[in-house]
């Protein structure tokens, strides 16, 4: 498993968090599904992907207006769909963008 994810996405995330997940000892892991199993499961789920260069800075400047321009997950459907939009992005970005990063981790409140 070690070898999938250092080969297939080659990040420095991917590997301290494989290594951290193989600590966990298998006795804090029964009954539910263990961190293996999310890892695999990530993997195979195989979603868009992107190369990025790590340590790349894309401004040298902070605004915080731009803050503005991030979709909060409460939004009207049709207002996180037009920051999109007005980005040159699609639905399908969108979707990826919008959900791909909380798999495992969005709480109930979030879901109406």
């Amino acid at each position: 498993m070690r070898n999938l994810i250092t080969n297939g996405f080659g990040t420095v995330y991917g590997r301290l968090f494989v290594g951290t997940a193989e600590k966990i000892p298998s006795s804090q892991l029964v009954g539910i599904t263990s961190v293996r199993d999310a890892i695999i499961a990530a993997i195979l789920y195989r979603g868009p992907y992107w190369s990025l260069p790590l340590g790349r800075r894309d401004s040298l400047t902070s605004n915080s207006s731009d803050n503005q321009h991030i979709p909060s997950p409460f939004e009207p459907l049709e207002n996180i769909t037009a920051k999109f939009i007005s980005k040159g992005l699609d639905m399908n970005d969108m979707v990826v963008l919008s959900g791909g990063h909380t798999i495992g981790f969005a709480q109930c409140f979030t879901f109406k």
